[in-house]
């Protein structure tokens, strides 16, 4: 079979943002965290303050570099700002709570919810995404071959990626699991020796296991 390289990412969904309680289409809108997205990422610090972790990757959208910087920043691991990490473009309703966004488009709601098959003018394709998040992906982990890899990014950057690894067809995306703010999804994967993926297995998913701690 040959030597293979064993690394561990951790995925983590960032902390929660201005206008979730009210169902806003964050997506490509910069949303600071809240209180309550604060408290969420010193649960994550407490939660990985015993795990080695060799680099963090993450979305250049605010809510997602402060999570990684609260949970991370005080560790002497690189943080590395990825534009490719970042959440599926909404289009005109980014940054519209979910019942503004309705009076533009009638199927705001399944749009919200991640149904694969609705399609709207401006809004990038749930298909588009996991091709990008899944690039991402293989890029970040076969150039860190052998690693424990943090990546901070959004739901729908996650669960698209989690339907590829899974072979879960994006218009049965509710079935890979929850992935709720702060929540922590694993992801462990085998290298040949020249660090080219050979097999990824979703170990957990959406884990929020940290939030009952605090």
């Amino acid at each position: 079979m040959g030597f293979l390289i064993e690394t561990k990412v951790f995925l983590i969904r960032h902390c929660e943002p201005a206008g979730h309680d009210l169902r806003v289409f964050n997506g490509r809108f910069d949303s600071p965290l809240v209180k309550l997205g604060v408290n969420q990422a010193l649960a994550l610090k407490k939660r990985f303050e015993n795990e080695k972790i060799d680099v963090v990757f993450t979305s250049p959208l605010v809510r997602a570099k402060h999570t990684a910087d609260l949970v991370f920043g005080g560790r002497n691991v690189p943080i590395v700002v990825d534009s490719a990490l970042v959440e599926r473009s909404f289009g005109v309703l980014d940054g519209l709570p979910l019942e503004e966004a309705k009076k533009i488009h009638s199927k705001a709601e399944d749009i919200y919810e991640g149904k694969a098959r609705v399609r709207a003018e401006g809004v990038e394709p749930l298909s588009a995404v996991r091709q990008r998040a899944y690039a991402g992906f293989v890029e970040i982990v076969e150039e860190n071959a052998g690693k424990n890899i943090v990546i901070v990014s959004h739901v729908m950057w996650i669960k698209s990626l989690l339907c590829k690894l899974c072979k879960v067809p994006l218009s049965r995306m509710d079935s890979v699991g929850y992935v709720k703010t702060s929540s922590v999804s694993v992801v462990h994967v085998l290298h040949t020796g020249n660090g080219r993926i050979k097999k990824t297995s979703v170990h957990t998913v959406g884990d929020t296991s940290h939030l009952s701690q605090t």
